[in-house]
């Protein structure tokens, strides 16, 4: 069975892609013990067959699908955390999210 990630990467490239498994690269923080020690970590790399995306596109098609279930999951929690007085998305935010061109650290 193949990892998730190398799924997900044939799925940005297309079909019949070349994922290759590779070593952590250089400038990564995940070096040393945070590796050694780790139960579990992988890299892939692959050269993607649609290029002209950036890397905010590539981040949406990855980790921006969620079921219907677990959106409405989470209007059910933001409905209890309002109650509570702790300020969480509106409904129209986690059914459609803003996908905005560019993101910072901190930002929301």
């Amino acid at each position: 069975m193949r990892p998730f990630s190398c799924v997900l990467l044939r799925w940005l490239g297309g079909v019949g892609m070349h994922v290759i498994e590779c070593d952590l690269p250089s400038g990564s923080a995940l070096r040393g013990d945070a590796i050694r020690n780790a139960y579990f970590h992988d890299s892939y790399r692959a050269k993607l067959a649609r290029p002209e995306l950036g890397i905010v596109d590539i981040f949406f098609a990855l980790f921006g699908y969620t079921p219907l279930w677990m959106k409405v999951l989470l209007i059910v929690r933001n409905a209890a955390a309002k109650v509570f007085g702790l300020e969480a998305p509106t409904v129209g935010e986690i059914m459609k999210p803003t996908v905005r061109r560019e993101y910072c650290v901190a930002k929301r």
